[in-house]
């Protein structure tokens, strides 16, 4: 956060970034959008006293089934560290502090391995239970994994204003606003130059880095 805020980089609200797809804004320069998968407690304990240390901004993505409770869903890996999720009071805090508060499907399943039904269940108890507990409707959807479902994007679409998944690589103009990237944060090393945002190297750098990745799973995203 050091870094970013010593290179000028504005952070983006959900807000913005859902008019920003829309045509209603113009892409601000050095901006960069801050989304924290899982809805984590850490969040609360670490990254939000941080966050506002720098006046920077940024939005939680939340598994509904998994409020109050832990990370471990279904299709968890075991070497990934148990921490307890949010609840919905803290979640509630955390928007009434200005985050962002976005889906991150309701089971976090990987979406391209549900049926149609299946997925339109993972937004719409997403959405409901968001809007009952917390009285806000997501503009986006966090893509599970980083993996966009299968077939068309139309039910996406109609359901949330931008859809952020993985690729691990800047956003382009012509990104429909349904498979906007992101990129992790663990493959922004400030100590190097290539590997800062706005460097000459950081495409290519992350190019070889999500293919290695991509080849360390056996060819998949």
């Amino acid at each position: 956060m050091a870094d970013l805020a010593r290179r000028g980089h504005a952070t983006l609200s959900i807000d913005q970034l859902a008019a920003l797809a829309a045509g209603r804004l113009t892409w601000p320069e050095r901006a960069v959008a801050l989304i924290f998968d899982d809805a984590l407690e850490t969040i609360r304990t670490d990254a939000h006293a941080v966050l506002e240390s720098f006046g920077f901004c940024a939005s939680v993505a939340v598994v509904t089934s998994r409020v109050g409770l832990d990370n471990a869903w279904p299709g968890q890996p075991a070497e990934i560290p148990r921490f307890r999720v949010l609840d919905w009071s803290e979640l509630a805090d955390l928007g009434d502090a200005g985050w962002g508060i976005i889906s991150h499907t309701h089971t976090h399943a990987a979406l391209d391995r549900v049926t149609p039904d299946q997925l339109q269940a993972e937004m719409d108890t997403s959405i409901d239970l968001l809007v009952q507990h917390l009285d806000r409707r997501p503009l986006a959807i966090a893509y599970p994994y980083g993996i966009e479902p299968t077939g068309s994007l139309e039910p996406v679409a109609a359901r949330f204003a931008i859809a952020l998944g993985g690729g691990n690589r800047p956003l382009r103009p012509d990104d429909g606003p349904m498979r906007w990237p992101r990129i992790e944060s663990r493959y922004y090393l400030p100590a190097l130059p290539c590997c800062r945002p706005g460097g000459a190297g950081f495409g290519p750098y992350l190019g070889i880095r999500h293919r290695l990745r991509s080849l360390a799973r056996g060819g998949g995203r």
